[in-house]
């Protein structure tokens, strides 16, 4: 069986802690245990290592750190717009 590891670098300067927090309450691993991340600060940035048991599971994490950082995205975006009237 394939195993596959990635790494993920976001550079999120003033915002590290807030994603950090963000990441604490997600789940860590797929209910199929099948694939799961670490996270690490490093300077202003979150380091992601992911672990898995094959290239889908690996999707699947992917899929769902990507989708937890778009909405982070796009929330801080609707309040500074917010903030600027």
């Amino acid at each position: 069986m394939m195993k596959c590891e990635s790494f993920i670098e976001v550079q999120a300067g003033e915002d590290t802690n807030k994603l950090l927090h963000l990441f604490v309450v997600e789940d860590k691993e797929l209910s199929n245990k099948r694939a799961r991340f670490s996270m690490s600060q490093e300077n202003n940035s979150v380091k992601f290592s992911i672990l898995a048991d094959d290239a889908v599971a690996l999707r699947a994490m992917l899929g769902s750190i990507t989708k937890t950082l778009s909405i982070f995205e796009k929330a801080k975006q609707t309040i500074e717009e917010v903030n600027k009237k």
